[in-house]
């Protein structure tokens, strides 16, 4: 059977929700098994999303198949957002932390910048990571434990910083603190 009308057949009972996103990630545990994860994760990043999944589906197993052809049914955008949490677990959470707080207005560009620089499963990774618009890379900092704990750290750190009352003297000095929602301390 061609594998667009496969793709079709499984897009047809790919459920929606929770259970659906279940099915995507036992398909990559399933391609995992053969697959290194960073090759997994790289092909669901590629840009021609479809075609890349198609090609690596060819010739395989059955059953690895039919994973491949799963994650190309779940559609570009689906699939990505399902196996982020994925992608973050294969990097060192301080570094998907540091990308997220310290490249925020870049986080595209920085993930590909790191994903050049990276070898094996990183790439991968950080190619993966590299879709995500900042609202889906917060909700995925702010859902995994790991890495919620260490971006607590640097909130805390930055609200503890001594720019804000640095500022504020500066302004105050001008008379100016006031005006712009700052103490004044005149």
């Amino acid at each position: 059977m061609h594998p667009m009308r496969r793709i079709e057949e499984i897009k047809s009972t790919l459920e929606v929700g929770e259970a659906g996103a279940a099915e995507i990630r036992a398909a990559a545990r399933l391609l995992e098994a053969s697959t290194p994860v960073g090759e997994v994760l790289a092909a669901v990043a590629a840009p021609e999303f479809t075609a890349t999944l198609i090609a690596r589906s060819k010739g395989c197993l059955a059953p690895e198949e039919r994973a491949w052809l799963t994650l190309a049914a779940a559609g570009a955008r689906r699939a990505r957002l399902t196996l982020a949490w994925r992608a973050s677990t294969v990097l060192c959470a301080a570094e998907v932390v540091e990308v997220f707080a310290s490249h925020c207005a870049h986080l595209q560009e920085e993930c590909l910048r790191r994903m050049e620089l990276a070898a094996g499963d990183a790439a991968g990774a950080w190619a993966l990571l590299s879709w995500l618009s900042d609202q889906e890379m917060r909700r995925l900092v702010r859902g995994r434990p790991a890495l919620a704990g260490r971006y607590r750290k640097v909130e805390d750190k930055a609200a503890a910083s001594p720019r804000r009352s640095t500022l504020a003297t500066a302004l105050a000095g001008l008379r100016l603190g006031a005006g712009f929602g700052l103490p004044s301390l005149g």
